[in-house]
């Protein structure tokens, strides 16, 4: 029996491989089913009871389509079309209502706009959800993964980003790079606690056999990262907040990271 569920809202075909292939790492990891949910969004002028006309074929195709993808893998694997107002209320109904573990979101990592960090929708879903979130930005495609980067700082959701590393690691018989950032005259107490969060690291990336400690003195420890981020095929960073949305700050390092960071990079933020 699966021991948990890992639900993931999906759009279009477009993103759907990248997602996916995240997805069915995690959920075999975890021992988790998948959950595929799309959203269909109704707008105001049309009764919500009236939403099912609004289904098409092609998102059908697109649901049964991810279900084909879990079922390859031997993974419990179920679709649920959620008729809602908007998509971010839409991906917390179906959350609530089915009791998820972990929501795996897809994001373009476009600009900022007024009031919008990463997405009208994904910013709802991070300011209201109790569930654990890993977003994925889609964008350059990733042939395999053979490198992994995470940066160590300490919090949940630190060690979400760390223990998502580690199921990606071990899927894909991977390395493991845990990267600490210290200030660029690192006191003892800096130094004291590079070696703190390293350890604590460790234990929470679990039996990864290829893993390798890097602390590096930058006063800018976005910059730093964004840097060893070419180095890696997939960074996991955990967000810098308490919750990167409802602090509305644009200059933290998980969004700017997430933003300008090379390969693919996933954005951790523990549930509250």
């Amino acid at each position: 029996m699966p021991d948990g569920t890992l639900m993931v809202p999906i759009a279009n075909e477009e993103t759907l491989d990248r997602q996916m292939e995240t997805a069915i790492d995690l959920a075999n990891d975890h021992g988790y089913r998948l959950l595929i949910l799309h959203v269909v969004s109704v707008p105001p002028q049309i009764p919500i009871s009236e939403g099912e006309r609004l289904i098409t074929d092609e998102q059908e195709a697109l649901l049964n389509l991810a279900k084909e993808k879990g079922d390859e893998h031997d993974i419990p694997t179920e679709t649920l079309t959620q008729i809602a107002r908007d998509i971010g209320k839409g991906i917390l109904a179906a959350s609530d209502d089915h009791d998820v573990d972990m929501i795996l979101l897809g994001w373009r990592g476009r600009p900022p706009r007024r009031e919008v960090i990463l997405g009208s929708y994904i910013d709802r879903v991070l300011r209201n959800t109790e569930r654990d979130t890993v977003i994925k930005r889609i964008r350059t495609p990733t042939e395999s993964i053979s490198t992994i980067l995470v940066p160590i700082a300490s919090g949940p959701h630190n060690q979400l980003a760390t223990r998502t590393a580690g199921a990606l690691a071990r899927e894909n018989d991977a390395s493991v790079t845990l990267l600490h950032v210290t200030p660029r005259d690192p006191s003892s107490s800096d130094q004291e606690k590079a070696q703190r969060v390293l350890e604590a690291a460790r234990r929470d990336l679990g039996d990864v056999p290829k893993v390798e400690d890097q602390i590096v003195p930058n006063d800018d420890t976005a910059s730093e990262v964004i840097k060893w981020t070419k180095r890696h095929d997939v960074t996991l960073v955990g967000a810098t907040t308490k919750s990167m949305i409802q602090s509305k700050i644009l200059g933290t390092v998980s969004n700017k990271v997430g933003r300008h960071g090379e390969g693919t990079v996933m954005i951790a933020q523990h549930a509250p």
